[in-house]
C-alpha cells in the first residue's frame, strides 16, 4: 500500500515506509522539503533528513 491509499486523516509519525529510492524507516516527522526518518541500524536513536522536491513525492512511498 503507499501512503496516497491511506486516510486523509491518518497520521504518519510513527508509521514504517519505504521510500521510491529504497530506504526503509519509521517516519518522525516531516518540513516542507523533506522527511525525518529512523533508519533501522543506522546512529542508533538518530533520525535522517530525507530531502524531497516537493513533499507531494511522499504519497507514492510504500507503508510497510
Amino acid at each position: 500500500m503507499k501512503i496516497k491509499d491511506l486516510p486523509s486523516n491518518t497520521s504518519l509519525g510513527g508509521m514504517k515506509v519505504k521510500t521510491s529510492n529504497g530506504i526503509v524507516g519509521t517516519w518522525k516527522s516531516q518540513w516542507e522539503k523533506g522527511v525525518w526518518l529512523h533508519v533501522e541500524g543506522e546512529r542508533e536513536g538518530k533520525v535522517t533528513p530525507i530531502f524531497v522536491d516537493n513533499l507531494k513525492e511522499t504519497l507514492e512511498w510504500e507503508v510497510i
